[in-house]
């Protein structure tokens, strides 16, 4: 079960991490967009 959970746990942090990533590289686009 720990093993398991601790799997789980693992891919979600994956996924909210390249979601942010993802999502902070498109703020920081637009942002320079903005600025320029």
């Amino acid at each position: 079960f720990l093993g398991l959970g601790l799997l789980v746990l693992v891919r979600w942090v994956h996924l909210f991490w390249y979601r942010f990533r993802r999502f902070s590289a498109q703020v920081i686009r637009r942002t320079n967009a903005l600025r320029w």
